[in-house]
């Protein structure tokens, strides 16, 4: 509303003096202090209020965001976003150029130099990463960054403005390799990043005082079982663990992780061949039907045409099952 009239980038009807504000090409808003201290001093006071508790907040150097099938290039670096006006003033919709997430915290990076600044990027691979990320699949390379050897400048496609990435300002991405419904990271960009394999860790998972289970122990042996029948990138992450010491019943809490998200999670690998499940698990989690059970399972008579049969499994009741049924999936028969 206090915006100076020729700022390009408000279009707000509902005006009002006095006119000090100005909102640039960043979303980042400034104020004229002669202005104010000419026309309304009064906000003198209430500025270095706002001043002094914005000192008192620290500087956060790093942004997060999540890549998906709808984030793009507008989103990541910048693009046309529309603005909604007062509709009782005016016709409603307007449009202006915005930066996006990247772009912000290069412009912070750039401004800072002697820190260093972190864009955090979870399921990198979920995302078209070429369409998101353009022209920085070429700036984002160590030697063609700001202030570097072969630095390059690009041109924007929206505000037109020249842009380069600062040497300080880091990507790090994660993404599980297990997600075989996800494409693969897009090779040009995998070129230009380092890869660190982050594997589950048992033995910071606190074994409880009152269950004899061998926690640690129990997820390295399902851990090797599962990367004999598919491989390492599917291990189950030690997360699922790491509360059940401080759990009041511990037992029950290791039961409510294994049907809710271990046995799900392995039907879900084997596309519910339970007979694998059992393979991981053990016998006393996964049996089979005995030849006179699966026998009522068919409608046999008169159906005799020599097909063959598979043999049919079934989960036992987790809810059910002692600690030495757990224990049975690690110790020898």
């Amino acid at each position: 509303m206090h915006t100076k009239k020729d700022c390009p980038n408000v279009n707000y009807s509902r005006e009002s003096a006095p006119f000090v504000f100005w909102k640039d090409t960043d979303s980042v808003w400034s104020i004229d202090k002669e202005l104010v201290k000419n026309n309304a001093p009064e906000l003198l006071d209430i500025l270095e209020e706002y001043q002094k508790q914005d000192e008192q907040v620290e500087n956060t150097r790093y942004v997060f965001t999540t890549f998906h099938q709808s984030f793009s290039y507008e989103d990541f670096v910048e693009g046309i976003k529309p603005v909604m006006n007062d509709i009782s003033m005016d016709s409603g919709l307007s449009y202006q150029i915005e930066s996006g997430i990247f772009k912000r915290i290069a412009a912070k990076a750039q401004a800072d130099p002697k820190k260093a600044y972190a864009i955090l990027i979870d399921e990198i691979n979920r995302g078209n990463v070429a369409s998101i990320f353009g022209e920085l699949i070429t700036l984002i390379e160590p030697d063609k960054r700001l202030g570097k050897k072969h630095e390059m400048i690009a041109t924007l496609p929206y505000s037109k403005e020249r842009f380069g990435v600062p040497p300080n300002l880091y990507i790090i991405g994660t993404m599980n390799t297990a997600d075989r419904s996800i494409v693969a990271l897009d090779s040009a960009l995998r070129r230009r990043f380092k890869f660190e394999e982050c594997f589950p860790e048992p033995e910071l998972i606190v074994q409880p005082e009152a269950l004899s289970v061998n926690l640690q122990k129990l997820l390295r042996v399902i851990n090797q079982r599962i990367t004999m029948l598919i491989n390492r990138d599917h291990s189950i992450g030690h997360s699922y663990f790491m509360d059940i010491d401080k759990a009041t019943n511990p037992l029950q809490a290791l039961r409510d992780v294994f049907s809710r998200n271990i046995v799900p999670l392995l039907e879900e690998y084997f596309a519910g061949d339970l007979a694998r499940v059992g393979m991981i698990l053990g016998e006393r989690f996964v049996q089979p039907v005995n030849d006179e059970d699966q026998a009522t399972l068919l409608a046999l008579e008169n159906w005799d045409i020599g097909m063959e049969t598979k043999d049919v499994y079934v989960l036992k009741d987790v809810s059910d099952l002692s600690e030495e049924d757990f224990a049975s999936i690690y110790k020898s028969p």
